[in-house]
């Protein structure tokens, strides 16, 4: 991968996270903060959701 394939990719990733962190902000300042019992069933989806694409032998696409 070249030097500007790379950079291209970290900046898109980095505009993914900093979208979904801000949906984040705006719903819990419309709804609340999420309580300690939601974030942990939302970590252990996320967990679980992993571990199907793992033993589905999904793989991560890597593009440029």
């Amino acid at each position: 991968m070249t030097y500007s394939a790379w950079l291209a990719a970290t900046a898109r990733k980095e505009f993914v996270l900093r979208s979904g962190l801000d949906a984040v902000a705006s719903f819990e300042r419309s709804h609340g903060a999420f309580s300690p019992d939601e974030i942990a069933e939302a970590e252990e989806w996320a967990s679980d959701a992993l571990d199907r694409g793992r033993r589905s032998g999904a793989r991560r696409q890597h593009s440029a």
